[in-house]
C-alpha cells in the first residue's frame, strides 16, 4: 500500500488529531489502525482548552472546524503562536466569511475558494 510505504520512509512525522467528539476518533482509529500511538496520536479534547507550547507545530491543518468555534479570533492567535516560524497553516472549510479572508490577507496568504486562488 502506498500510504504504508510513505509512513515507513518518514518515521519522524508525528500527527496529533484533536477532536472533542469521541465517535470521530473511533472512526479514525478504525481507519488508521496500527499507526495509532506510533506516528498518529488521537486526543479527545476541546481545541479551545488544549495547551500546546509555542512554536510546536511545523504545520496545522483544520477541516470544517474553525467556523464552528465562537471565539475564532483567539483560536487563530493560538494557532499562529503554536506554529513554528516558516510553518504552514491549512484551513479547509466552506465558510467564506469576510473576517476569515481578512486574516489570510494580513498573513499574506492565498484564500482558496472553489478551486481557484484569490489574492
Amino acid at each position: 500500500m502506498a500510504l504504508e510505504k510513505y509512513w515507513k520512509n518518514t518515521p519522524d512525522i508525528k500527527i496529533l488529531i484533536i477532536d472533542f467528539v469521541l465517535e470521530n476518533l473511533i472512526i479514525a482509529n478504525n481507519i488508521l489502525g496500527n499507526k495509532i500511538n506510533k506516528q498518529i496520536f488521537l486526543i479527545n479534547d476541546d481545541c479551545n482548552c488544549f495547551y500546546i507550547k509555542k512554536n510546536f507545530f511545523d504545520a496545522f491543518w483544520s477541516i470544517q472546524t474553525l467556523q464552528h468555534i465562537p471565539n475564532y479570533i483567539e483560536i487563530y492567535k493560538k494557532i499562529y503562536n503554536q506554529t513554528k516560524k516558516g510553518g504552514y497553516f491549512y484551513n479547509w472549510n466552506l465558510n467564506t466569511n469576510s473576517i476569515i479572508k481578512f486574516f489570510y490577507k494580513i498573513f499574506n496568504k492565498n484564500y482558496i475558494v472553489s478551486s481557484y486562488t484569490k489574492k
